[in-house]
């Protein structure tokens, strides 16, 4: 188990409830072989997790792309990074790793699942171009709907919705 400024990793063969708090947390799990994480938060981490690590041993309920990884490589290529944060800061914070991953996060691939049309990749596409736009590169939503081609208002409604 590794702690650093209020992040903490343990590799998934080492969760128990000594090891993961049940405390409002961001979390990530990072497959040690390729790399790829999924990101998620919970306002009580170890409850979460415990189902979550379950599912994964089941081959059940999460992205189909992890589920394989999880069978290829086993519990020991994967590592749990959590930081506390305050509830009110949990979805902005899960949201923002997300973007700052985009192209290297299993969550993309479990959302595509759920999609059932182009039109709906596309809004997916758009909705994930606007939220790196504004919390990875910091653009103000004005310039964001000038480079989108969207009105502002579209802009702050999808980012609202995110």
């Amino acid at each position: 188990m590794k702690t650093t400024t209020n992040t903490t990793t343990v590799n998934l063969t080492n969760v128990n409830s000594k090891t993961v708090p049940n405390v409002p947390c961001v979390y990530t799990v990072k497959n040690i072989i390729n790399h790829k994480i999924y990101v998620g938060s919970s306002k009580a981490l170890y409850r979460r997790f415990s189902y979550t690590l379950s599912c994964l041993r089941r081959g059940v309920s999460l992205p189909k792309e992890m589920l394989e990884d999880f069978k290829l490589y086993g519990a020991d290529c994967f590592e749990l990074t959590f930081t506390e944060v305050e509830i009110d800061q949990l979805f902005y914070t899960e949201k923002l790793l997300v973007a700052l991953n985009i192209g290297n996060v299993y969550n993309i691939y479990y959302a595509s699942q759920k999609r059932t049309s182009s039109r709906d990749s596309q809004a997916w596409n758009e909705r994930e171009t606007i939220h790196r736009l504004r919390f990875v590169e910091g653009l103000k939503l004005k310039d964001i709907a000038e480079k989108v081609q969207a009105s502002y208002t579209t802009v702050w409604r999808i980012l609202q919705t995110m």
